[in-house]
């Protein structure tokens, strides 16, 4: 009798815990469930109200600043730390760390799902002033959506599979230059580049840019629905690279 190598054991968990996650968040979306080793109520009013500063980022946004990630679950953090300096605003002041749940794990009691999570972080950048798009990463027109984005100077959080031993990743892509594009990973001190084609066939799980507006209006409720959504799709992107 054979037996999964390591690779796919970790990618069976990865997709049950996924699942997981989905039906947790889709309950605590609709306020069906508290405590129990998620939180107490005090803990999500606090994490999910908006902060009481100006949170307005700005139009044209500067270069990122790769952040050296030290801890195994805060690459998402990063991520969106990164972008949130480029325009212009103050991670720490935007209580960025805790209002994405960073460091409370999205199964209770479960320490391998730390991190961000696609709820958190729709419901983060919304209600600081970004629109939040998924693009889909197995369609061809999306290649050219990412690079129209990029060429105006702006970012898009990305999750990916790594190539060096399968883990999932947050980054941040920037400009395409010809058949490449720039990669802000938290794991190197400088930016890189990636093939767009083999990045996307074979590493990019999902795509959101990130962009400034002043029309953001959206509820808990429904930000935390399409990041469940985009959760969903993620799951069954992993689901059907295994098959």
């Amino acid at each position: 009798m054979s037996h999964p190598d390591e690779p796919t054991i970790m990618k069976r968990r990865t997709i049950v815990k996924t699942t997981l996650i989905v039906g947790l968040l889709a309950l605590v979306s609709l306020g069906l469930i508290i405590g129990c080793g998620l939180g107490s109520q005090q803990y999500y009013r606090e994490k999910y109200s908006p902060v009481e500063v100006d949170s307005t980022p700005i139009n044209e946004p500067g270069s990122i600043i790769v952040q050296e990630q030290t801890e195994g679950h805060t690459c998402g953090y990063h991520a969106l730390s990164s972008i949130y300096q480029a325009h212009g605003l103050d991670p720490q002041t935007m209580n960025l760390r805790f209002r994405l749940g960073v460091d409370k794990p999205a199964v209770p009691f479960d320490n391998e799902t730390l991190g961000s999570i696609h709820p958190d972080i729709y419901r983060v950048g919304r209600q600081d002033g970004f629109v939040l798009t998924a693009l889909e990463p197995d369609v061809e027109e999306s290649k050219t959506k990412l690079c129209q984005h990029g060429d105006r100077g702006l970012y898009t959080l990305t999750l990916i599979r790594r190539k060096e031993n399968g883990n999932l990743h947050w980054i941040v892509l920037g400009r395409c230059h010809g058949g490449a594009v720039d990669v802000y990973d938290s794991l190197y001190p400088e930016p890189y580049q990636e093939n767009i084609d083999d990045y996307f066939q074979n590493n990019i799980l999902s795509l959101i840019t990130v962009e400034p507006s002043q029309d953001t209006q959206s509820t808990v409720t429904s930000s935390h629905m399409d990041g469940i959504e985009e959760m969903n799709r993620v799951r069954k992107r992993i689901s059907s690279k295994e098959d």
